[in-house]
């Protein structure tokens, strides 16, 4: 196995994807969850993938055919995860986007220039479940009004904060 391979393995496995190392080709996995199965295939380089791609991505999917099959809705969210380690070429890139947009048999994410686990992520970004919304530090509200709230006279504002008669806050807009 490959260092990205392994990188891509182990994202997978942090987002609770089943992961099957037996797939028929070297650099190869295939993974599963709840809603998504599908390949992923590691390359040295983006003309590697180009190149090879059609051909690994139909021997591995020609072998697991039944449970393809098998997979009821799962099977219109099978995907071939092609990653390369070494950067793409601008005309790699566009022959990348092509397989892609090649939508016969399985969805494609083709990416190059993955070194790392965060490239690696990043690059299987699409298939992980959303994480949790962030911690967002307490404010305060009074503060914050009176930072935004640059229409009115300040005194405007503060009667607003601070009244609690309705009466009085229309007064003072009106003397306004």
């Amino acid at each position: 196995m490959t260092v990205l391979l392994d990188d891509a393995i182990a994202v997978l496995a942090d987002a609770q994807f089943l992961i099957d190392r037996e797939t028929g080709l070297e650099r190869a996995v295939a993974f599963e969850s709840a809603t998504v199965l599908g390949f992923i295939l590691t390359y040295d380089d983006a003309a590697q993938l180009i190149s090879k791609w059609s051909d690994d991505s139909s021997k591995i999917t020609g072998e697991r055919r039944f449970q393809l099959r098998s997979a009821g809705t799962k099977a219109w969210n099978t995907y071939v995860i092609l990653l390369a380690e070494a950067p793409a070429s601008d005309i790699q890139s566009v022959a990348m986007t092509e397989i892609e947009e090649n939508l016969s048999g399985t969805r494609k994410i083709a990416r190059a220039g993955i070194r790392g686990h965060e490239d690696t992520r990043n690059a299987l970004l699409s298939l992980l479940p959303l994480r949790a919304a962030p911690v967002l530090q307490p404010i305060n509200m009074s503060d914050e009004i009176k930072q935004r709230t640059t229409e009115l006279p300040a005194n405007v504002v503060d009667a607003f904060l601070t009244l609690d008669d309705e009466e009085q806050l229309i007064r003072l807009l009106e003397e306004q």
